[in-house]
Order: structure tokens, then C-alpha cells, then sequence
């Protein structure tokens, strides 16, 4: 492509552009103020706009400046900035950690940011926009998948260096905005059923990591509900979902390490330690410590499960809540690492809320 035909392309972009955000304008006239006041994902909703696009319009009280796709490299660079503010979420439940990234490792298309507190695992692939926005005097790194969700965030704090901020953005600013398409995620079909549960629950009981339970649900071609529902209570119990409450208030109340996975379409974000301040605001559970924040909205809970998985360790015990599509919310394990067995207070908090007694060591 030649220089001519570079700059018609670039002034078609930018007509397109304009032309959106134009776009923009006139369906803002018609909320109301209460809706224009709304959160970011909320607005965009009401406006029938992804999130990526209501933040590429600009409008109101949004500033924002496209930075180039390099998911690696704008990563590899966060640490520079100091202490932010991790946001990875779902439509139920957001989980935020304070602290400084490390660097990234790239394991085969897989970001790697393995600190303390800041633990993620970001899909490299799914991010197709990233943007840097200032909204309400709070500057953010945004990142978004192709149907224009939010995958991750990254805020600044009071205590983040907003030089190195700034430097990072002018380094990666993409030379022309382009609009946010919205494209659908293709999903694989799942079956709610299991033909053969006897085969099923031979492959779980065969699981030697818990990571293996991916592939095993893959195999089987079936949502992770249905796979509970057919291995047998003693592997996979549901629980009251109310009862979600009093667990996390008991862990806290003996100070039990946990570890806590939240997941957006392209990332999983995971807390290890214990919580110390839980309560409720409205629609929302809360934990709300120094260094991690979590938001769940339980009303929005459709079922919950206690489920065992075996590994070289021992038995793995989680609590996992689900929405109403079989989606996953959230999930709590007992806080371990590779080699070591699991808590046994942990164990026996999840054995005190199932009716059923679950698969031990022994079984």
C-alpha cells in the first residue's frame, strides 16, 4: 500500500469514526440523567453500545485514547507504573487486587502474572482493543475482547506513578482510532446430559490435578453443571446457595487462607490469603481488605456446589457458584500450592455444609 492510498484509508477510518460517535451524541439526548449517571457497562447497555464502544466515543465524562493491540508488551510495562489496582469480573461478581504487577511470562498464548497479591492469568488472543481512559479524574489501562466486553482493567492509585502512566500510553498510542467492531464469541454446543455417568465419574475419580477437569468436561462435551449432577454427591454436592454467606463468614473468622478465581471471557484473576471485613450492601456481598476487593451480587446466584476432585496431593475441595446459564461466577478453594494437601479446616468447613458425606482420601 503506497502513501496515497494509506491516507485515503486513514481519512475512511476517521469519517467512520466520526460518524459513530455522532451516533453517540444523539442517542445520549434520550436518557435520562439517572441512566447518564450510570456505571460505564451500564450506560453503554442502555445506549445499545458495547462497553469498548461507549469508552471510544468519548462522551460525558470519558476521556479515552486508543493504544495499540500489544498485549505483552503494554503488560510487561505495568510494573513500571507502580501500585494499581487489578479489576477483573463477570455480570455477578467483581474481584480487585491492590499492588504492583510483576513481570509477565507468556506460556504458549497464556499471560502469566504471578505476584502477590496480583495473580492472573490473562488469554492474549481474546483481547482485540485496549484503551487508556480517564473518567471522573481516575486514569485506567481497559482491555476488551471482540464483542466489546471488558476483559481486565488496570487503575491507577494515588500511589501509582502517573508519569511512567502517561510515558507508557504516549509509547503505545495507536496512531488512528479505529471504531470497536462487535463480533459474536462462537461457543461450542454442550450437552446437558451425560450418556454414560459410569464413565464419567471412572475419569474423574482418574484426575490427578485439578486443571485436568477442563479437558475432561471438553471430552465429554457437556456444561460443568451437568457433569456435577451426574458423578455422584459424594463428588459434587449442591449446596443452599444462602449458606455462601456463613461459609465466608466462618473462614473469616478463623483467619483461613483461601484462595478466591474470578473469570471475564479472557481472564482469571485469583486472591491467596485470608479476608478479615465482610458485609452487606444492597444486592451485594462484600469483602472489602486493604489489598482485595470482591463484589458478589447473591441474588443472582442459581446454584452452588461443594465439589471434591483427586489430585497427586490428595482430594481438592472448592465451593463454586454458578448463574442461571450454568455459567461460573466464582470459585473458593482452600489456599495450597503444588505438593501440598489441603486445609484441613478448609475440608471440614465444606464437609459441615453438605448432607452428604464427600469423597476422602480413602475412597
Amino acid at each position: 500500500m503506497n502513501t496515497a492510498e494509506i491516507t485515503l484509508q486513514n481519512a475512511a477510518q476517521q469519517t467512520d469514526y466520526s460518524f459513530h460517535v455522532a451516533d453517540v451524541q444523539h442517542r445520549l439526548k434520550k436518557l435520562s440523567a439517572e441512566q447518564r449517571s450510570a456505571r460505564a457497562r451500564d450506560i453503554a447497555r442502555h445506549l445499545g453500545l458495547t462497553e469498548a464502544q461507549w469508552i471510544a466515543a468519548a462522551q460525558e465524562r470519558v476521556s479515552s485514547r486508543q493504544l495499540r493491540c500489544a498485549p505483552f508488551d503494554i503488560f510487561n510495562r505495568v510494573s513500571e507504573l507502580g501500585e494499581v489496582i487489578a479489576i477483573t469480573r463477570n455480570d455477578i461478581c467483581l474481584h480487585e487486587l491492590k499492588g504492583v504487577y510483576p513481570k509477565p511470562l507468556l506460556d504458549r498464548g497464556v499471560l502469566l502474572v504471578q505476584g502477590n497479591p496480583i495473580d492472573l492469568r490473562v488469554f492474549i488472543s481474546t483481547i482485540k482493543t485496549i484503551w487508556s481512559v480517564t473518567e471522573l479524574g481516575r486514569s485506567s489501562l481497559q482491555c476488551f475482547d471482540q464483542t466489546g466486553t471488558a476483559i481486565h482493567k488496570i487503575y491507577c492509585t494515588e500511589s501509582t506513578d502517573i508519569a511512567a502512566y502517561q510515558q507508557l500510553v504516549d509509547d503505545y498510542a495507536a496512531e488512528q482510532v479505529t471504531w470497536p467492531g462487535k463480533l459474536d464469541s462462537p461457543q461450542e454446543p454442550l450437552s446437558t446430559r451425560v450418556e454414560q455417568p459410569q464413565v464419567l465419574r471412572e475419569a474423574w475419580l482418574a484426575m490427578q490435578d485439578t486443571h485436568e477437569f477442563y479437558g475432561l468436561i471438553k471430552r465429554f462435551k457437556v456444561t460443568r453443571v451437568t457433569a456435577f449432577k451426574a458423578v455422584g454427591n459424594d463428588l459434587a454436592q449442591r449446596i443452599d446457595p444462602l449458606s455462601v454467606e456463613e461459609i465466608l463468614q466462618d473462614v473469616a473468622n478463623c483467619q483461613l487462607p483461601i484462595m478466591c478465581f474470578v473469570a471475564s471471557a479472557g481472564t482469571i484473576q485469583i486472591y491467596s490469603g485470608p479476608v478479615h471485613t465482610l458485609y452487606r450492601k444492597g444486592p451485594w456481598y462484600n469483602i472489602i481488605d486493604p489489598d482485595f476487593n470482591l463484589h458478589l451480587k447473591t441474588a443472582a446466584i442459581e446454584s452452588a456446589w461443594v465439589v471434591r476432585k483427586p489430585t497427586v496431593d490428595g482430594w481438592v475441595t472448592s465451593l463454586e457458584l454458578y448463574d442461571t446459564d450454568e455459567r461460573l461466577i466464582v470459585q473458593f478453594f482452600g489456599a495450597r500450592k503444588p505438593g501440598q494437601p489441603e486445609l484441613a479446616e478448609w475440608r471440614r468447613i465444606m464437609q459441615a455444609n453438605c448432607e452428604v458425606t464427600m469423597a476422602s482420601c480413602q475412597a
